[in-house]
């Protein structure tokens, strides 16, 4: 098992907070992770103004040279259409 650190800066931009539920996908020269949904036990907080949060993603092998960070979101049933604006993704 192969673990890979992300940190997520969200910007200290006007509505750059978000609720909704965030997810990350992988993908390297020799394989791609699975969508992993980036939660926290910091809640609704995780992606608030100017936050930086930090999460593993785990591989069953290594990825190989990373070329390419897929970011999605779905609606959380709490949120309303909130933009989210990460500033720095590591």
């Amino acid at each position: 098992m192969v673990k890979y650190g992300v940190a997520v800066t969200t910007s200290s931009l006007l509505q750059a907070t978000t609720t909704n539920n965030i997810f990350i996908k992988l993908v390297g020269t020799d394989g791609e992770s699975k969508r992993t949904w980036l939660k926290s036990i910091k809640g609704t907080a995780t992606f608030y103004l100017g936050a930086v949060s930090k999460f593993s993603v785990s591989c069953p092998t290594s990825l190989g040279k990373l070329v390419l960070i897929e970011v999605d979101k779905n609606l959380s049933q709490c949120s309303q259409k909130t933009p989210g604006f990460p500033a720095r993704w590591k």
